[in-house]
């Protein structure tokens, strides 16, 4: 009989949305199902193997599939003209891993990865007041300045005539001084290029673990729907602008992301099916 681990869940966003009767269901379908997270979708089927000792009628058990649905905890796949569903992030791995049903295919993850970011985007633009730029006003003050150092350059020039030593020390600043903000605007179109996933996460995992000092894995779903997100939109934002530092745009967006599911390291007990 297969072991498996009944997290703990009590400060999970996504289980505090479904009902007391649709959290036993989930319960149980954790026990039932294979080292996949799959298993069968018909009510019928779930209620004579989940709750053989209980009188439920099939339409309370479709309801409470549909709120596990809408909270993000399973997901509905066809296979072999029958009906399944998977459980997300099942991650049991207490064994070598046995196939009872047949596996979710990689679209229905990935489409409902894309819903679930779309949705993260909606959240984030109704919350996240717009950014505000600012660097129309600093290029304005710039020119500002440049018109006022224009009124003077006719009396450096001619100073520079009488200390023609000086002035050979100014040409070389000025020669330092544009390597300087070429090595600048190289640096600033690195910063405009989307990093891979995986540094993605490595700098999503620091700022979790170094600065919120939380676990990251429970958020890990969230941070890499984001990034699908930012990709698919030319590496722009929810409100479709350029993405420039990502490590700070990534660091603000943080505290908006909700955890897909909450685990905790120090209680954990397995629950048996006998």
């Amino acid at each position: 009989m297969p072991n498996r681990i009944l997290r703990d869940w009590t400060y999970s966003d996504s289980v505090d949305k479904i009902s007391f009767q649709a959290e036993v269901l989930f319960t149980r379908l954790i026990m039932k199902a294979d080292d996949y997270g799959s298993y069968f979708a018909k009510p019928k089927l779930i209620n004579g193997n989940c709750f053989p000792l209980k009188d439920i009628r099939e339409s309370d058990i479709s309801r409470w599939l549909q709120e596990l649905a809408s909270a993000g905890l399973i997901v509905f796949y066809t296979a072999e003209n029958k009906e399944y569903l998977n459980i997300i992030n099942f991650n049991q791995r207490l064994r070598s891993m046995k196939k009872c049903f047949p596996q979710v295919p990689e679209n229905v993850i990935e489409e409902y990865s894309r819903a679930f970011c779309q949705q993260l985007d909606r959240d984030l633009t109704a919350s996240c007041p717009p950014e505000v730029e600012t660097e129309t006003e600093v290029e304005t003050e710039v020119e500002g300045e440049g018109e006022k150092k224009g009124a003077h350059s006719q009396n450096l020039d001619q100073l520079e005539n009488l200390f023609p030593e000086e002035k050979k020390d100014k040409q070389s600043e000025q020669v330092n001084s544009g390597s300087e903000q070429k090595e600048k605007s190289s640096a600033k179109k690195e910063k405009v290029n989307p990093p891979d996933l995986d540094s993605f996460l490595n700098v999503a995992r620091e700022i979790y673990q170094n600065e919120l000092k939380v676990d990251f894995t429970p958020y890990s779903f969230a941070v890499t729907a984001k990034y699908n997100s930012w990709i698919e939109a030319g590496w722009k934002d929810g409100h479709k602008k350029p993405i420039e530092g990502w490590k700070n745009k990534l660091r603000n967006v943080i505290p908006y992301l909700k955890p897909f599911n909450q685990n905790s390291q120090n209680g954990s007990s397995q629950a048996r099916r006998r």
